[in-house]
Formats: C-alpha cells, structure tokens, sequence
C-alpha cells in the first residue's frame, strides 16, 4: 500500500512539473517575433552584368534572454519550392553593422531571375532547448536590366581628348550580348569627376553618344550607367568607367613656330650688286663725245633716236644689247641680245664709235620681297617655323578626332 500510494505521489508530481514547464514554455516564449528589415516588399532587383546581391536583414526580438539565439533564410521560388537556405549573422561582418544587436544579416546571389519568397526562421536557445519561430513571407524580384559600356575603353588606355568627346555607349545583357528590348523604359545617368558639363541625348539608340566637356585640362573619370524602369521602380545596373585626359598641345610649338617665322621673314634675302655702266659715244667726223650712263634706276639707254637700246642686266657687270644692231671696230656685227663688255669699242649704224668705258658697283639691292626665302638661312628658318606651326595643329587635329570615340 505504501508503495502504491508513493508511486501515485510520484505520478502527480511529474504531471505538475510537466504543466509547470508548459506554463513557464508558454509565457516566456509567446513574446519571441522575426521582424524583416530587409528585402522591402516586392523589392526588384536588377541583374546587369552580374547577378545582384540581395540584402537578407532581420531581427529577433526576444522575450526573455536567450544563450544563444540563430536566425536563417529560406527561400523559395514562385511555385514554393525551396531553392536555397542562407544562414544570417550577427558578428559584424556579413555587410552586419553591429554585433551582438540581435540585427541579423547576409548578402545572398540568386541563381537565376524571377519571383521569390524570403521567410526567415529564428531559433532561441534556453537551458538546453531550442524554441523556433518564422517570419512572414515577404516576396521579391530578380529581373534582367541592360547594363552600359563604353565601346572604345579597351581601343586605347587613358586617351587624350580634347575640351569635349563624344562618348559612344553599347547597351548589353548577359554576356556582353547586345540589348534588344524596348529603350522606352531606359535612361543613362552620367558623371566625370572632376565636375564637367554632361549630355545624355533624349532618345536612346542601340548606341547612344554621351558628350562630355572639360573646363580645364587634367585627368578626367567618367562614368556612365543605365537604369530601367519596372513596375514603378527604377532598376539601377553596375556603373562603367572609363579615364581620359584632357590636353592641349604644348603652346611652346605654336609660339617658337610663329618666332622662327618672324625671324625668317627678318633675315636678309639674296642680293645682288648695284652697278652704274658708263659709256662714252663719239662723232669722228667732228670729234664731239658724250659720256652716256646706264644704271638700275634707269635700266635703258637709247642711242642712235631710239635705233639702238642698251639695257641693264640685274647683279651683271655687263650690259645687254636689247634692240638694234652693233658692229665691232673689226666690223663683224653685233646682233640684238648679246651682252657687251666693259672696256669694248663698238661701232653704231650711224657710224659713231661706242666705247664701253667701265662699270662701277654702287652697292646692292634684294632680288625679290623680303617675303620670298632664297638663301640657306632664311629657307631654314622660315621652314622651321611653318613645320613647328604645322606639327602643332597636327597634334591639335589629332585630339579633335578623339572626339568621337
């Protein structure tokens, strides 16, 4: 009797103890909830270039202290199959921005675009034992997003442009496929650093030119990326950059051009010497003479009224024969266009003798404008001035081409 009696003792104690336990299980962990911070509702998420990394944020919000408590993401497709579990930390690392604030977050990479749904699991851990609860069930978007390139940013590394280029931009998907949606829902946001002047044409092309313009010459980064709007919001893919520098010849070409030009132009032309021709004509039937003299002022001597024209030759020392008929004291003739010599005795139709008496340099005088080079220096010079002159709006054009990169 004894021991039946202390067995039915034993038997309610453990009833007791058991509604004890379920009443302390009860009113302790009725107060333990999963608030989702992260992903917002129906948040979309573009997938560029590379797939996009999800934010998984949630808290635990405890109802009494817990030794340790687990928080994880299930996550599940549009027809509710689960296609991935992501365990969430609290340790300051996993994009968490403090540890130990029960905040609990992971960065997840979907597989694959389409509609999800995220409910988040926490566990507590009390005296040895595990109490689970999950979160609602909040949904959320990968969609495909064009992405923008730079067409020529692999052509050259850091390339000079001028005040303002024209970049061309590709709009790709996947692969470096090119994008073949519509471009009605597109738009580029574009940017140089440091601050520069940006047009983004109003409609877009398959591959649209952005103009970028510089104030000053320096090192310029720019930046451009496309963002899409779906279903109200705007989808924004990873950004491209491309480096360029903005130069201007060097203005010493110009300026050392433009000096050895002038200096050209300064230095003396080619000259040629003066001369003044004196001749003496004599009567000999009367013994009269005239001393007749030809120079550069007044380059034709005409005797005989005009029968006979001497003519004064440029830089020579002799003098030209330009109209009518001479004859030497020998009486062989002296047809038109020969040149007569200093010291020479020449007989004129008229039977007069004509004697070449001397030719005295008075000087010299350029050959030609001061303009035209022709001597060795002045030809150097002035040839080196126009090749710097040249060379300069050469590297100029140069850089004007690079506009349409």
């Amino acid at each position: 009797m004894k021991s039946l009696a202390k067995r039915e003792s034993h038997h309610r104690f453990r009833i007791w103890s058991v509604a004890l336990l379920t009443m302390v299980c009860v009113g302790g962990c009725r107060g333990d909830t999963v608030e989702i911070v992260a992903p917002q509702p129906a948040q979309i998420f573009g997938w560029g270039r590379q797939a996009p990394s999800v934010r998984l944020e949630a808290r635990a919000v405890s109802s009494q202290p817990a030794q340790r408590v687990f928080l994880s993401a299930i996550i599940t497709d549009a027809q509710g199959k689960t296609v991935d579990r992501v365990p969430l930390y609290d340790d300051g690392t996993h994009s968490d921005s403090h540890a130990g604030d029960l905040s609990f977050t992971a960065l997840y990479t979907p597989r694959t675009e389409g509609i999800f749904q995220v409910r988040f699991k926490a566990e507590w851990e009390r005296n040895s034992q595990r109490v689970a609860r999950f979160s609602e069930a909040r949904s959320f978007e990968v969609v495909r997003a064009p992405y923008a390139r730079f067409v020529d940013k692999l052509a050259e590394e850091r390339p000079s442009v001028g005040a303002s280029v024209s970049m061309s931009v590709a709009l790709l998907t996947g692969n470096d496929e090119p994008y073949k949606g519509s471009l009605e829902s597109i738009t580029l946001q574009a940017s140089s650093n440091p601050n520069g002047s940006v047009e983004i044409p109003q409609s877009l092309t398959s591959q649209p030119k952005i103009r970028y313009q510089f104030a000053h010459p320096g090192e310029y980064r720019l930046t451009v990326q496309a963002v899409m709007n779906y279903k109200g919001q705007q989808i924004v893919t990873e950004p491209d950059t491309m480096t360029v520098i903005y130069n201007t010849p060097p203005w010493w070409l110009w300026g050392l051009g433009f000096l050895l030009l002038v200096v050209g132009i300064l230095i003396n032309g080619k000259h040629i010497p003066v001369y003044e021709h004196e001749f003496s004509e004599q009567d000999p039937n009367t013994g009269i003479q005239n001393t007749l003299h030809l120079w550069a002022s007044e380059p034709r001597l005409e005797l005989e009224n005009g029968q006979v024209v001497l003519e004064y030759v440029p830089g020579s020392r002799q003098v030209k024969l330009a109209q009518g008929k001479l004859s030497t004291m020998g009486e062989e003739p002296v047809e038109r266009g020969v040149l007569l010599n200093e010291g020479e005795r020449y007989r004129t139709p008229s039977g007069k003798i004509l004697q070449f008496r001397e030719t005295i340099e008075r000087g010299a005088q350029p050959v030609t404008s001061r303009w035209v080079p022709n001597t060795f220096p002045k030809i150097l010079t002035v040839l080196a001035g126009i090749l710097l002159i040249v060379y300069y709006f050469y590297l100029k054009n140069q850089i004007a081409q690079s506009i349409n990169l």
